[in-house]
């Protein structure tokens, strides 16, 4: 019979897979560039992107190949305006991997389903080096933009997590597994007919030219929890995740040493 002190620990580590696997929950769509022409969507729900060019090809930071796309070599996903990817007025979060350069201009677009001036929304990354999310309804009177404070221009590898956030509502940016800015965002519808792009928007502005990999979305927002699961302490977990996968969860030794204590102390071996 197992001691109570091993069912106890067994219960924690069942319980810890489970939180990892929750992280699945409304994954609509993971791009991990993986496959020979690189827009497999990997998620499950068969949203498999187009390639347009060439996409220049390096080391990935999860499995073996990331990409550089920009506004001649991208993914594309035509008319975004049904599926998965449908985005009216609900939350939503677009994650990513980018290891960058120095950026020039005012935007670089990693996701996003939308013109330079339609309703829309796009994930980028602006001149300053930080991230940033917009929601549009067209107007130009009606935009919701917030961004991040950790500019990450020449310093490696990033984990980014944008959420639009609509039970607050707010725009949220996780970077590195730790919150990194918020601002006001309140709903609006942003449906529209546009392609959902990788690396540049529908229009042909914003180019990326920067290199990405994992890019995964959500229709739900993703909370700070969810963000350090899929950081994984700067190592990072292959999506969809898997309750026998990579298993992660900030201060898990130090908790089992201390159920560990607490087991034999009251409960004996």
């Amino acid at each position: 019979m197992l001691a109570k002190r091993s069912i106890i620990i067994l219960l924690f580590l069942l319980w810890t897979q489970n939180a990892l696997a929750a992280v699945n929950d409304n994954l609509e769509l993971v791009l991990d560039f993986e496959d020979a022409d690189r827009g497999l969507d990997t998620s499950g729900n068969g949203l498999n992107f187009s390639t347009n060019g060439t996409l220049p090809t390096v080391a990935g930071k999860i499995g073996s190949t990331a990409i550089i796309p920009d506004c001649t070599n991208f993914l594309s996903l035509a008319d975004g305006s049904s599926g998965p990817l449908k985005v009216t007025n609900g939350s939503f979060s677009v994650s990513y991997w980018i290891n960058t350069g120095e950026y020039v201009g005012a935007g670089h677009a990693v996701l996003s389903q939308r013109t330079g001036t339609s309703a829309g929304w796009m994930a980028t990354i602006v001149g300053s080096g930080v991230v940033r999310m917009s929601i549009d309804d067209g107007s130009f009177s009606d935009v919701a933009s917030s961004g991040g404070a950790t500019n990450i221009e020449n310093s490696g590898w990033h984990h980014v997590v944008s959420v639009s956030d609509q039970s607050v509502p707010e725009i949220r940016h996780y970077v590195d597994g730790a919150l990194d800015g918020q601002g006001a965002a309140s709903l609006r519808n942003i449906s529209n007919v546009y392609d959902v792009r990788v690396g540049c928007l529908a229009s042909g502005v914003f180019p990326l030219s920067e290199t990405v990999d994992q890019i995964a979305f959500w229709s739900r927002a993703l909370t700070l929890t969810d963000a350090q699961t899929i950081y994984n302490s700067g190592t990072g977990i292959t999506l969809p995740e898997t309750a026998s996968g990579p298993s992660f969860i900030p201060g898990r030794s130090i908790i089992i040493i201390g159920l560990e204590w607490f087991a034999e102390r009251f409960f004996g071996a």
